[in-house]
């Protein structure tokens, strides 16, 4: 059960910081 809660926590970290950068990019356009 822990390698199962471990895993679902590293994939919903990666999840954010891939979200996170698709994000970020297009905010980037808008101020410059």
């Amino acid at each position: 059960m822990k390698e199962y809660i471990l895993f679902l926590t590293t994939s919903l970290i990666c999840f954010n910081a891939l979200g996170q950068e698709k994000v970020e990019i297009p905010n980037r356009h808008k101020i410059q």
